[in-house]
């Protein structure tokens, strides 16, 4: 039987403060081709670098409207190298080990993103970050489903390529 996964892409976690009074957090995004063995990494500052969407939404895990910004999913998996020729969905899995399946196409260029910044701010792990999939929800009633909801994972440490 053929792996499920073509390409495995993971969020590396170091969890500290690099000094007494911050919330520091360092992140590494990785790719390994599991045909290849190649290896390649995001930093934050990597994604930091990408170009970045944001937008002003409201959700059902904040008071207010929250203004976010960070890199596409798409544009993630293409500057990790991800070979989405054969890939019908990607695997998204949190540090508590939730993982939900996306189909890929229904993920568009531009939505959802993987959000660094909340309010302009790095988001703490103790609010959901520092990866968090977020959709324009108020932008469009198809993100406002339970389906996109499930979808919006945070405090994203994993994204697997399926076959």
């Amino acid at each position: 039987m053929p792996p499920l996964t073509r390409n495995f892409l993971a969020l590396v976690f170091c969890l500290g403060a690099s000094t007494a009074n911050s919330d520091t957090v360092t992140c590494l995004l990785s790719t390994q081709d599991q045909e290849t063995g190649v290896a390649h990494s995001l930093s934050r500052a990597d994604l930091d670098r990408m170009q970045q969407v944001s937008f002003e939404t409201t959700t059902v895990w904040t008071e207010d409207a929250v203004s976010f910004a960070g890199v596409p999913l798409r544009a993630v998996l293409a500057e990790c190298g991800a070979d989405l020729e054969d890939a019908r969905s990607v695997v998204l899995t949190a540090l508590n080990a939730y993982s939900v399946e996306v189909p890929l196409a229904e993920i568009g260029d531009t939505y959802p993103i993987v959000a660094t910044r909340m309010d302009g701010e790095v988001i703490p792990v103790r609010q959901k970050g520092p990866y968090w999939v977020v959709y324009p929800y108020d932008s469009d009633a198809s993100y406002r489903t339970e389906q996109a909801y499930a979808r919006s994972i945070w405090q994203l440490r994993e994204i697997s390529i399926m076959e």
